[in-house]
């Protein structure tokens, strides 16, 4: 954007050197300002609304005068940066909405996440008093399910604009691939990893020569109960705990497959990455990862039996036949999910907004 002559201000929540560094060598301005969610996280979702009713009042108090906070913080940014677009880069901060109204400047809300579907998060005060302000705002998602999820789909105002993943050069075709199967997202129940390590145990009783590389970080009782699972299920000596790797692509280049067994994904950079990797991906039948797979070309499962003939699969296939299913999701890649493309359509959203909007 700064390179089409648009001048950029970010209003981030906490000091992040790598981030700042970035801002700095791009020439974009930044402040450091209070910024509240408008959701309870998952952890606190259950309990929220149980017990006495004092307790329940002090913790909306609590939140709405963090909220309030984080207005006034907004509010003294923009009153002296005077933006002609605001764009709120998550669906959990409403701040940036809210000062948009009082100034009668334009509102672009960027929805990247369900917020209930899969990450359980509760949306403060309610997600019909949230849907009622996207409503009245210019919406981003970054699928057609989002869109969906919020009920926007005969919205004018709103649009799908997938994610920008990596530039559209660069692109990889190392041929052929070795026999490990990768998984890589952070090590959590909502990423599947129990149904992953139970369909490859019984895959690899009739293909031991192949392995499941799991990339990521996690909980330790939690990777200590997959380990232990996949011991149970004779399959320990053939997964490899690689922990958390910055450069994930560099493992995709070399796998037969990606699994990406998450329950509700809202979108899935792990799943478009690589299709730029030249990787095939076996995913499960839902969310963002059915949206990418029903464009690129990958393969849907629903169950464990589901995922276990996914990965038979993938290992039959002649090399030409693999060849032609990986080309086929990297041309679609670049052409849906690379930065360029990404960077050109909220451009021209922005255009759009600038030249039809009316406070």
């Amino acid at each position: 954007m700064i390179d089409r002559g648009i001048s950029a201000v970010v209003a981030m929540p906490n000091h992040d050197k790598e981030l700042e560094k970035s801002l700095r060598q791009i020439g974009a301005t930044y402040k450091v300002i209070p910024i509240a969610t408008s959701i309870f996280p998952a952890e606190n979702t259950a309990g929220f609304f149980e017990g006495n009713r004092i307790r329940k009042k002090w913790r909306i108090l609590k939140k709405e005068i963090k909220k309030y906070v984080s207005f006034l913080a907004l509010l003294k940014l923009v009153k002296k940066e005077k933006p002609d677009i605001i764009h709120t880069n998550t669906g959990v901060v409403h701040e940036g909405f809210k000062c948009s109204r009082k100034f009668s400047i334009p509102h672009v809300w960027h929805l990247r996440e369900y917020q209930d579907k899969d990450f359980h998060w509760q949306i403060y005060p309610s997600k019909e008093k949230f849907e009622k302000s996207l409503s009245l705002s210019f919406v981003i998602t970054i699928t057609n399910d989002i869109l969906r999820h919020f009920h926007l789909e005969s919205s004018q105002k709103a649009k799908t604009i997938y994610n920008g993943i990596m530039h559209a050069c660069d692109c990889y075709q190392d041929w052929p691939k070795q026999n490990y199967f990768l998984s890589a997202s952070r090590i959590s129940p909502e990423k599947g990893y129990e149904d992953t390590i139970k369909a490859f145990s019984s895959f690899y009783r009739h293909h031991n020569d192949y392995r499941l590389l799991i990339l990521g970080f996690g909980s330790c009782e939690y990777i200590d109960y997959l380990k232990q699972l996949s011991v149970e299920l004779e399959c320990a000596e053939a997964v490899e705990w690689i922990g958390f790797k910055s450069d994930v692509s560099k493992y995709m280049r070399h796998a037969k497959a990606l699994i990406v067994a998450s329950h509700f994904e809202g979108f899935g950079r792990m799943t478009a990455e690589a299709c730029f990797c030249g990787c095939p991906v076996i995913g499960r039948d839902s969310g963002g990862t059915r949206e990418i797979l029903s464009q690129t070309g990958g393969l849907l499962f629903n169950d464990i039996q589901g995922l276990e003939n996914r990965m038979a699969e993938i290992s039959i296939l002649d090399e030409m036949e693999y060849v032609s299913l990986a080309k086929h999701a990297q041309q679609v890649a670049v052409d849906l999910y690379s930065i360029e493309s990404n960077v050109e359509q909220i451009y021209r959203f922005y255009q759009r907004i600038l030249k039809e909007y009316v406070a």
